[in-house]
Formats: C-alpha cells, structure tokens, sequence
C-alpha cells in the first residue's frame, strides 16, 4: 500500500505483525500510519514491529504516530517495537528522547526475539 511518499507492506510471523515501511514519514501520511495501527489493534493484532530499513526520513508528525501507537497498543496489552533504523533516524529518536519510551532494536531478528512467546 502507499501513502504519498510512504510505502508500506504487513506480513505476520507469529503473533507478530511486521509494519515494513519504506520512503518518508512525515506530516503527509503519519495519520495513516496511526489509523492503520489503531485498526491493527481493534483486530487484536497486538504485537506490532516497524521494520524502518528502508526508511529516509521522519519529521515529527512521523515520530508522534509511533508515540500514538505505543500509546494504542499498550492501552490494549500489546507492545510497538521498532528496528533496523538508520544512523540518522536513530539519532533523531536519541535526541527526542523516544528511544528511551520505544524500544529500538537494531535489527528485525533482535526485536522479533524480544516479543513474549505465548
């Protein structure tokens, strides 16, 4: 699927759901992103990680859908995580704090072993 600059596929391992996001995430498609994850959750899909690979950039619309959906998903029980960020983005999310209030994994493998087996 596409919104504006944001491609993004889902595919399910488990009881995960990975979010695959490529291009940009910005002010122009972060709602999509939250009313996506809100209606992940309303499905019970609880276990959410975005795979930021192949993601350029973010501005701060971008970084509030991660913080909406921590914010959904935790209401509910379920866990965001999020991995392989690039150097840029990583630093973003140091610098805004949010690395502290998401859990950022280096890698998709590294987050998916950190979700709860059963």
């Amino acid at each position: 699927m596409t919104y504006g600059d944001l491609d993004y596929s889902l595919r399910e391992v488990g009881r995960v759901h990975v979010l695959d996001l490529r291009g940009e995430l910005t002010l122009h498609n972060a709602n999509e992103l939250k009313e996506l994850i809100s209606s992940m959750v309303e499905q019970k899909k609880l276990f959410v990680l975005i795979n930021l690979e192949n993601v350029q950039g973010i501005d701060s619309s971008g970084l509030s859908a991660f913080v909406a959906g921590q914010t959904y998903l935790t209401r509910q029980k379920g866990q965001l995580k999020l991995a392989s960020a690039r150097p840029a983005i990583r630093k973003l999310l140091k610098a805004t704090l949010l690395d502290q209030l998401l859990a950022v994994f280096d890698s998709v493998d590294e987050a998916m072993r950190s979700f709860p087996a059963r």
